[in-house]
This record gives structure tokens, sequence and C-alpha cells, in this order.
């Protein structure tokens, strides 16, 4: 009887477990800390310009979907034309977003990128 207990408690603890693992996020930042991209739900990409407020920067995201897995995809955020309080894109919904990284655009020098999350 001990065991089946211990086996059923096996059980729920992997089902309540469940719900966490379907709901993960790719969370990534570069090393300036300039641009982050995230996803939402696994299928909304949002990327954020955290140097605007001070100094403008050019940023950009690059990341794959499930159902394309050799398509890469982009979305960037610029100056002053997408006005001073849009800082951040969201990308449209589709399947799972399976990688993802965050870069900052340096003139003239390699972009400062995270690594693939």
């Amino acid at each position: 009887m001990r065991a089946l207990t211990a086996f059923a408690g096996g059980i729920v603890a992997v089902a309540a477990l469940t719900p966490i693992a379907s709901a993960y996020a790719i969370n990534v930042t570069n090393g300036s800390g300039a641009a982050q991209s995230y996803t939402h739900g696994n299928n909304v990409v949002r990327l954020l310009n955290h140097c605007w407020a001070t100094n403008p920067c050019h940023v950009y995201n690059e990341y794959y979907r499930s159902a394309a897995p050799g398509t890469k995809r982009s979305y960037e955020l610029y100056g002053p034309e997408n006005g001073p309080w849009q800082n951040y894109v969201d990308s449209n919904t589709g399947s799972t977003v399976t990688s993802l990284r965050a870069c900052e655009t340096i003139s003239a020098w390699p972009d400062d990128c995270s690594a693939w999350g």
C-alpha cells in the first residue's frame, strides 16, 4: 500500500508541473542590456529597446518557429521614426518559437547579440 501511495503521489506531482512546462517562455538579453526579446505563450515574440530613453539605438531579434524550422525571422526597432513612446514591437502569432536571440547594431562593429535561447 505504501508503494501505491508513493506512486500516486508521483503522478500528482508530474501532473501539477505539466502546465508550467508547457507555458515556458524564452527570454534573452544582449550583453549591453539594450536589446531584450522574449516569447508570450510560446508563439508571439516581443522585442524591447532598453536604450531608447538615454541614447537611441538600433535593436533587432532573430528567431525560428516550429512550422518552418529553416526560416529565420526578425523584427527591429530603430530610433526616432518609431516615436518616443514605442520601445517595443510584437510579432504576429504563429507556431511555437523554438529559438530566439536579441541584438544591438553597433556602427562599424560586430553586432552585440545574446546567445540563442
